[in-house]
């Protein structure tokens, strides 16, 4: 008989920068940092984090659950290729 694996479930949001920074990567590309389990940005300027799956921007909110609230204004990085 076959035996399933027990998937990991990926995480759906990631550490955050200033508690976790090591989880981060510097991407040059873009000038942000990326988080490659859960596919985030992080803009240390703005302190925004940017959801590749959504294309959203959230803010860290440490003592709430889910830590992330969304973020509604102009997003820096819609700015910063739109002026490219």
């Amino acid at each position: 008989a076959a035996r399933l694996k027990a998937q990991k479930k990926p995480r759906e949001w990631p550490p955050s920068f200033e508690e976790d920074g090591i989880a981060w990567s510097f991407d040059a590309a873009s000038g942000y940092f990326f988080e490659p389990e859960t596919k985030f940005y992080y803009e240390p300027k703005t302190k925004l984090y940017f959801n590749t799956k959504t294309q959203q921007y959230y803010q860290h909110v440490p003592d709430q659950t889910p830590p992330y609230v969304a973020y509604v204004a102009s997003s820096p990085l819609a700015a910063a290729t739109a002026a490219q």
